[in-house]
């Protein structure tokens, strides 16, 4: 079985005897064929879980395998069918079936066909404990700040999470093209990933600098996108709010070694491509 987690990490997980995995919502997992079965789960009295068969997983793909004995009791795997049928000894989901699971708490069962029809361990001897919590809300608020870029103020949709200043990633290489500290960004949708080009030209792809109507307070959660700088993995990071991704100006500043400043009394963020980046 594969669980997907949020991060975008895929995790093959061999079913042993409880087993206790814990993933954030929405939680993707991924079946193979005949070997294991997904349920909700019922905390005992006496803190161990079982399987509670009164409530149903709505499968995002449902589609079902099944498989049987012949007379001399050799397994024989039955085609893939789309609903399961009444005549079916044993009913698994198919390899490639997928359903997505929200916040509880699931136990997915493992059973070995090989052993035959009623033979081999039960569903419940082998079991995987899945603890599904949702992300957590960050509470992004709208910079406030006035922002000077090589001495020209600039207006952004930036926020500030934790007292430190997210701006959107194609916002800060816009006002950096055509410097020495210019970088170039795309998107590797099949990877989930941005990449960064280091004394690149930037490509304008629309939307950058535009300014969000709302001056409301948003909800932020951890951006799970991968970041390549010069094509090495480098650890950022970043929040998504509106389907934007967010980025701390120190961070990017570092990259690229573009220099910063905070003027308190002004309430004033600098970015000045022809001074260094500094702590």
């Amino acid at each position: 079985m594969d669980i997907k987690l949020d991060s975008g990490e895929t995790r093959k997980l061999e079913i042993v005897k409880d087993l206790y995995i814990e993933a954030t919502a929405p939680c993707k997992v991924t079946y193979g064929f005949g070997k294991q079965y997904i349920n909700y789960a019922k905390k005992m009295e006496d803190g161990s879980f079982e399987s509670d068969y009164s409530k149903q997983i709505n499968f995002d793909l449902k589609k079902y395998s099944f498989f049987t004995t012949d007379e001399k009791g050799n397994i024989i795997v039955g085609n893939t069918v789309d609903e399961v049928s009444n005549d079916s000894p044993r009913n698994a989901g198919a390899e490639g079936n997928y359903v997505t699971l929200g916040e509880g708490v699931y136990i997915v069962s493992n059973y070995d066909p090989s052993a035959g029809i009623g033979g081999g361990q039960s569903f419940e001897d082998y079991k995987v404990i899945l603890t599904i919590k949702e992300k957590p809300l960050i509470t992004a608020i709208p910079t406030s700040s006035k922002v000077l870029v090589n001495n020209e103020e600039k207006t952004f949709d930036a926020y500030t999470i934790n007292g430190n200043n997210y701006f959107k990633l194609r916002d800060l290489a816009t006002v950096v093209d055509g410097t020495n500290k210019q970088f170039e960004v795309s998107w590797d949708g099949l990877k989930n990933a941005i990449n960064l080009m280091p004394n690149k030209k930037y490509t304008t792809v629309g939307g950058e600098m535009q300014i969000s109507a709302s001056s409301k307070k948003e909800n932020a959660v951890l951006s799970t996108s991968k970041i390549y700088v010069d094509g090495k993995e480098t650890a950022l990071t970043a929040y998504t709010i509106n389907n934007n991704n967010y980025f701390k100006l120190r961070d990017i500043a570092k990259l690229f070694d573009i220099g910063v400043t905070w003027d308190g009394a002004t309430s004033t963020i600098g970015i000045d491509t022809s001074n260094n980046y500094t702590e």
